[in-house]
């Protein structure tokens, strides 16, 4: 059975809104405002666009100084800008009065489907028939409020990493620059790298006025706080990109390193873990670190001690040293008990609320909305609603008690999903000998959750329908680990099941279920490129010689590090290439420099930029030969995407007998259009003599026998 994406997608719970107009008499006809944008980040916002005088088009109604046009806004996210849409929202619109004495609201009520060309929809004339005086406040402000149901709900796109080293030159010269620190021992880096990741490096390295340039090495045997373990984490993440966080300690040290060096992004993954780790015992060790920094953790810091100068007692032994080394601090700490603090005016002006599940949050005047908006959309639940799911169950009366049949597994991938299990003959377990069908609704738990889960107040409905005749069973109930499937011992009856069974002796079940919890997918943590990597250990490179062109240099620790091959190779000296020092490619002309690059740029950074299908076919091959199995899979999966009637038979020449995704992409291609072979007739000689194994199957695939159509 298979269901419709669209039937799948979240949706928001409903959202509700709230904004006032002041000085609605101000207003020219065809002048607008908008309430702020509202909703979750990266998916659709919505928001409310009012014109108080009326639109250009907007009629005045006898008796009224102006119309009000109102209506609901959609706004898509970046990624769906140029093709989106939202079907079946369902909105309201409506006005309460300001005054002591209160006429009737003012509800107008639509459902819509909002896409690129047709982004809002309202009403032109709310007041048709009401005075418009007498819904608005002394002050001339007038109060309009909404709630949008069955909004759709999408998670951002991932984003797309950049480059760690783009456009880097292997065939450069390949020098290694030596860090030596104070407890004796020496770790070694291609200067290359540390070249294009960081602008202090680049510096370095490029001028004679550095001793470091001139000498090649860093000497930090006068700084203890820079040990082996400070210095690999530099070095890991001048690599991979990647930061293993450790104590309050380290994290500090390996900062201060981080700064120095203009490694703005692992300031920035370091500031992110200080401050989940803030608390009250490490509080005043961090600010000490970070005075001064205007860093997240500062300002962290200082916020924590302004709401409570208490924690600072419980912090005396340390402030005798702080105030030696930090007087300056220790002033802005002095002066920080001073500090009046200002009594929050009660706000009166209610101009903004958003509901989501299970709570209510307010808005006033003078507050950051987008701010705001946004510690919403993070806290806000979203639900999925499953419809018109339906079980087929052929030969019905042909079911022993206890057999069940189960639909498949429906519902969003990584979330919350169902199963429809119906025991046509019911339970096992039932005493009653007579017949009747039993149903369930189980729910599968996404993997990272299965331990501990539960979904509240899952609304579903269970039925069977013939002609006009139907027999339905709901309700709303709660799942979690120890009862993962609810449902009925009898939706239907025995003596009723013959009503429903059609001609042919089939049953149709069908459920829906709302409110089933949506959950995002963890983000997926890669595995570290070069774990356990001692940049200690003897430093040496490896030349590629090509048949044209430089030859291609590369830090063998990181060729061992990736490839099961140039591990053999490198350490064994049986191979000549360990013992020489370099890959001899002379002889072999398709190994260019750009594919080699690519395979080089792939061990550095798993990362690999798509080509033409004889440059995806020449990588392969050595990705291939070279035991780099996740860049043989990325190549495969690019070149399935590639795939045609024009390149078919050239790929399937090259992957013949790989067993591959693309290989067998090529051969459903040809059995389902052998004609396409006719396409190819200029390659067939050069296949015929190169390939004869190839050809063999080639010629049988036209003479298999094909079912006869009837």
């Amino acid at each position: 059975m298979a269901m419709s994406l669209d039937l799948m997608k979240p949706t928001l719970p409903a959202q509700h809104m709230a904004f006032t107009v002041p000085n609605i008499f101000s207003f020219s006809k065809g002048q607008s405002v908008s309430s702020p944008l509202q909703g979750p980040t990266g998916s659709f916002k919505y928001c409310l666009l009012i014109f108080p005088a009326g639109t250009e088009i907007a009629s005045t109604a006898e008796g009224n100084a102006q119309p009000v046009s109102a209506f609901l806004k959609i706004s898509p996210p970046e990624h769906l800008r140029d093709n989106w849409t939202c079907p079946d929202v369902r909105y309201s619109l409506w006005i309460k009065s300001l005054k002591r004495i209160k006429p009737p609201d003012i509800e107008y009520k639509d459902k819509n489907t909002f896409c690129k060309e047709h982004d809002d929809r309202g009403w032109h004339d709310m007041f048709k028939r009401d005075c418009l005086r007498d819904y608005v406040s002394p002050d001339g402000a007038l109060q309009i409020m909404g709630i949008i149901h069955n909004l759709p709900y999408v998670h951002p796109p991932p984003e797309t990493p950049k480059p760690l080293f783009p456009g880097l030159d292997f065939s450069t010269e390949a020098r290694m620059l030596s860090f030596r620190l104070a407890e004796g021992s020496s770790l070694f880096f291609d200067q290359r790298l540390l070249m294009a990741r960081s602008e202090y490096f680049q510096k370095m390295l490029t001028s004679d006025e550095w001793q470091e340039s001139r000498k090649g090495e860093v000497d930090f045997t006068g700084d203890p706080h820079v040990t082996k373990q400070i210095m690999q984490a530099i070095l890991h993440f001048i690599l991979s990109d990647s930061f293993q966080v450790g104590s309050v300690e380290f994290n500090l040290e390996v900062r201060k390193l981080a700064d120095r060096f203009c490694l703005k992004s692992l300031v920035e993954k370091v500031d992110a873990a200080m401050k989940d780790m803030l608390n009250e015992d490490n509080l005043l060790q961090i600010l000490a670190e970070m005075h001064d920094t205007d860093s997240v953790v500062e300002k962290s810091c200082w916020t924590m001690l302004e709401s409570d100068c208490n924690i600072l007692a419980k912090h005396e032994d340390l402030l005798d040293t702080l105030i030696a080394e930090k007087p300056t601090l220790a002033r802005k700490l002095i002066l920080l008990g001073t500090k009046r603090r200002r009594r929050k005016k009660k706000r009166e002006a209610f101009v903004l609320h958003i509901e989501t599940q299970g709570f209510l949050k307010l808005g006033s005047t003078g507050l950051n909305f987008s701010h705001f908006a946004g510690l919403l959309a993070q806290e806000a639940q979203v639900r999925v609603k499953i419809e018109n799911l339906e079980l087929k169950i052929p030969d019905v009366f042909s079911f022993s008690k206890g057999v069940a049949v189960s639909s498949p597994v429906v519902g969003p991938t990584g979330s919350f999903q169902i199963i429809l299990r119906v025991y046509p003959s019911g339970m096992s377990s039932e005493v009653s000998d007579s017949r009747h069908v039993a149903g369930f609704i189980h729910i599968l738990p996404p993997k990272h959750l299965k331990d501990s889960w539960s979904c509240a107040d899952v609304r579903f409905w269970i039925w069977v329908e013939r002609n006009n005749d139907s027999a339905c069973v709901s309700t709303t109930t709660s799942f979690d680990q120890t009862q993962i499937s609810i449902g009925w011992n009898d939706i239907l009856s025995g003596r009723r099941l013959q009503d429903f069974v059609t001609s042919d002796g089939e049953l149709r079940v069908k459920a829906q279920v709302w409110n089933l919890p949506y959950v995002q997918p963890p983000t997926e943590t890669s595995e570290p490129l070069f774990p356990g990597l001692d940049f200690s250990t003897e430093a040496k490179m490896l030349s590629f010689r090509l048949a044209e062109g430089p030859s291609l240099f590369f830090d063998q620790r990181l060729l061992m590090a990736r490839s099961e091959y140039f591990q053999k190779m490198l350490t064994s000296d049986e191979w000549q290439e360990s013992r020489n020092g370099e890959v001899d490619f002379t002889g072999d002309p398709h190994v260019t420099n750009e594919i080699m690059k690519a395979i080089l740029h792939f061990i550095l950074t798993d990362s690999f930029q798509v080509g033409s299908v004889e440059f995806n076919l020449e990588v392969r091959k050595l990705a291939d030969r070279f035991c780099l199995k996740s860049l043989v899979e990325k190549v495969d999966a690019a070149m399935k995407d590639m795939l045609n009637a024009d390149n078919v038979l050239q790929i399937l020449a090259e992957m013949h007998d790989t067993d591959s995704v693309v290989e067998k992409s090529c051969w459903k291609m040809l059995k389902s259009d052998c004609s396409i072979l006719a396409q190819h007739e200029d390659l067939l000689d050069t296949l015929i003599a190169e390939k004869p194994a190839l050809t063999r199957k080639l010629i049988l695939l036209g003479r298999k026998k094909r079912p006869r159509q009837s």
